[in-house]
């Protein structure tokens, strides 16, 4: 919860005006949880808030759904883009996050949606692993 000072916080069009985006925006991230804002009889947000939001916008890796971290490996969730990276080290080729959109559209890989992000387990890693040489990926560790 945020500290109710009234010369720190915004409402949603303050807000809107202060990120230079449009009131829905700012409203949406706050239904999200994205924004962290206090109601009362209307919506207010922290410039604090708003500041952490912009700097984090396109980090996927703060994203949450449902109130959890979206892309989590300690819980067996990965990125496509965090997939690509670790499997391309790995195999030290290139394994693009198309290629394993791909595969994921053929129904070659396991995947589920969250929001507007892929999941993927372990298990999908070990298996483009194996595609691409053969071995078992047992004894390996995706980190």
């Amino acid at each position: 919860m945020i500290e109710l000072n009234p010369k720190e916080l915004l409402t949603i069009a303050q807000a809107a005006r202060y990120a230079h985006l449009h009131p829905h925006t700012i409203y949406e991230a706050v239904q999200r949880g994205r924004i962290k804002a206090h109601r009362g009889t209307k919506w207010w947000v922290s410039r604090e808030a708003i500041d952490d939001y912009r700097a984090n916008k396109y980090n996927r890796d703060n994203r949450t759904f449902n109130g959890e971290k979206i892309h989590d490996m300690e819980k067996d969730r990965w990125s496509v883009l965090h997939a690509s990276k670790v499997l391309s080290t790995m195999l030290k080729k290139q394994i693009s996050a198309p290629y394993i959109y791909q595969l994921i559209r053929k129904g070659k890989i396991e995947a589920q949606k969250a929001n507007t992000s892929w999941v993927l387990p372990k298990t999908s890693l070990e298996k483009i692993y194996h595609m691409k040489t053969g071995h078992n990926p047992n004894q390996m560790a995706f980190a």
